[in-house]
């Protein structure tokens, strides 16, 4: 195989990149356009049992 050291150096470096690349993530920032809102003309209702946003006119 490869040998400890570099299972050593993948396994921080994998570490590492996931760190930098959730701080550079973090610093994004944008605004949702809502574009499904102006399409979506569905009356929504909140379902009793489990609480989630359901569309009233689709049915099964």
């Amino acid at each position: 195989m490869l040998g400890i050291k570099f299972t050593v150096f993948i396994f921080f470096a994998v570490i590492l990149m996931g760190l930098v690349m959730g701080a550079i993530g973090n610093l994004i920032k944008f605004e949702s356009k809502g574009l499904a809102n102006p399409l979506q003309k569905a009356e929504i209702a909140t379902d009793p049992v489990c609480g989630m946003s359901v569309d009233t006119e689709k049915g099964l």
